[in-house]
């Protein structure tokens, strides 16, 4: 029988003593042709410590020594498995040493975790005196996202920590939703005030205008109370107020219009929007920091002349105003690659144009993310009032514009960066 420190051979195989930390063990057969039938055995027991001393080297020279801690474990079921033959028992004592003090790091670590988590529940706490939804909002976004970033606690905490902070952004986003929805119905309530108040303006336009003046006059005062809005609705409402207002007090008169079968003055206000068409177009192919300016010059130019039938030359009308918001897009965009690049006028132009993509890319996104919350609020929305359904179709017209005047920009850019 031959003899080795740690080994044996029984019946032509060879076997691993048993120490403290690992018992008796079969390695393998007797390889004939071998020097020495434990020569393979112990070879693969260098491999085996060459694995625990690149370990060590690892953990030691690591700021995070924590994170490996299953790599030991793993190792170590490796070498309680692994056909080799040497001695063990300071490659388990290695072991851990190591594991002791990985443990050891790692309940500080969660208890540090612990108290970050439990200072940021009282953070999310404090945001239920923050009258300010958006500010709410924004604050609790950034406690979630260091939450997130902060590990694990001891085991025995985990429950209630992760619970109370359940529980908190469940009651934030509660009372949120119940603002809304209150905020939403009275809006709605507010609108119907300002409907009442235009009708019974419409009632007075009808009648005895001389009559109607001093009546006018106290809803004008109620008009003035009430609540306000928000402006694209205020506007809209505003206009159809006014309406009914200048025929009783003869101001804010309507803007002439071409009368059926002026010819001569039809094509000279056709000749005038064409030419404003062609400034607009030369003002896209040459932008300055004065082209907003210049754009809002031309558009009261555009709303000062005489009416004409808009279905009639749609397409005129649809081309400024397009061009119209896709100058006013591009300004928009120059300038916020200017607010968040440093020396981007320095910049090549491939690279200005990448960051312009980028930046668009993610105010496109924003806008369909606005549209598909607005189509489900509308959904939601139920009115007998047509003033209103037209108010939301129009305001989803103008986001539906906006997402539209966004790709043609896209696809102006895609086309620079194909022919750079």
């Amino acid at each position: 029988m031959d003899l080795h420190p740690q080994g044996i051979i029984k019946n032509d195989m060879v076997w691993l003593k048993g120490g403290p930390a690992y018992p008796e063990r079969e390695l393998g057969p007797v390889f004939a042709d071998d020097a020495s039938p434990f020569s393979r055995y112990e070879a693969r027991f260098e491999i085996a410590t060459n694995k625990v001393k690149a370990l060590a080297e690892a953990i030691d020279g690591s700021d995070n020594k924590a994170s490996y801690l299953m790599k030991l474990i793993h190792l170590r079921e490796y070498l309680q498995r692994v056909d080799a033959l040497g001695d063990y028992a300071p490659l388990f004592a290695l072991l851990d040493s190591y594991e002791e003090e990985l443990s050891t790091l790692i309940s500080q670590n969660r208890a540090k975790n612990r108290e970050i988590k439990l200072a940021l529940l009282e953070e999310a706490r404090a945001i239920e005196e923050e009258e300010d939804w958006k500010v709410a909002f924004e604050k609790l976004q950034e406690i979630q996202l260091k939450w997130l970033k902060t590990g694990s606690v001891e085991k025995a905490h985990i429950g209630q920590i992760e619970g109370d902070f359940a529980q908190l952004r469940s009651s934030f986003y509660e009372r949120r939703n119940a603002f809304f929805e209150s905020r939403k119905a009275l809006m709605k309530d507010t609108i119907s005030q300002y409907e009442a108040l235009i009708k019974k303006m419409e009632e007075l336009a009808a009648s005895d205008l001389k009559r109607a003046v001093r009546p006018a006059k106290v809803l004008q005062q109620e008009w003035k109370a009430l609540p306000d809005l928000p402006r694209k609705i205020r506007i809209e409402l505003t206009g159809r107020w006014r309406e009914q207002t200048s025929k009783i007090f003869g101001r804010d008169k309507p803007a002439t219009k071409i009368e059926a079968g002026d010819s001569k003055g039809l094509e000279e206000n056709l000749a005038e929007r064409r030419q404003l068409l062609e400034s607009l177009q030369n003002m896209d192919e040459n932008l300055n920091e004065n082209s907003l300016d210049d754009l809002v010059a031309l558009k009261h130019k555009w709303q000062a002349l005489p009416k004409i039938n808009y279905k009639l030359y749609q397409e005129l009308f649809d081309n400024f105003f397009m061009l119209n918001d896709l100058i006013r897009e591009k300004v928009f965009l120059q300038k916020l690659a200017d607010k968040k690049h440093r020396n981007f006028q320095q910049k090549s132009l491939s690279e200005q144009i990448k960051i312009k993509k980028e930046l668009l890319k993610r105010l496109q996104l924003r806008d369909e993310q606005e549209l598909d919350i607005f189509r489900e609020n509308a959904s939601r929305f139920v009115t007998t009032q047509n003033t209103v359904h037209d108010i939301m179709d129009k305001r989803l017209e103008a986001q539906q514009r906006k997402i539209e005047v966004k790709k043609q920009l896209m696809g102006q850019l895609q086309e620079m960066a194909s022919h750079k």
